[in-house]
């Protein structure tokens, strides 16, 4: 089922670091649909813990062998986000 499984002995990096818990979740739902082995830490901290207290970073890991191909999935929608962010501010001008 997954095409990109890895060994359980790879080790674990750090892709990208998050302030909030949603933002995390988010590129965990993204990396996991496109078949990588993601996972998050801290991310309990930053629930249980008021905000004052929680100011750690939501770590999203990966398989060091996928980090290339997790890279890459993450640029990818961060390109559509850019390029949505763009088409939002022109989609007025264009009904006239």
């Amino acid at each position: 089922m997954n095409n990109h499984s890895h060994d359980p002995r790879d080790r674990l990096v750090t892709l990208k670091k998050f302030a909030t818990t949603f933002e995390a979740n988010l590129a965990l739902a993204t990396l996991k649909n496109a078949g990588i082995d993601a996972s998050l830490a801290g991310e309990l901290t930053n629930e249980v813990l008021p905000l004052n207290v929680a100011d750690r970073e939501v770590d999203l890991l990966v398989p060091e062998s996928q980090l290339e191909l997790a890279q890459s999935a993450l640029a990818d929608i961060e390109k559509l986000d850019s390029n949505e962010d763009v088409g939002e501010s022109d989609g007025a001008d264009e009904s006239e």
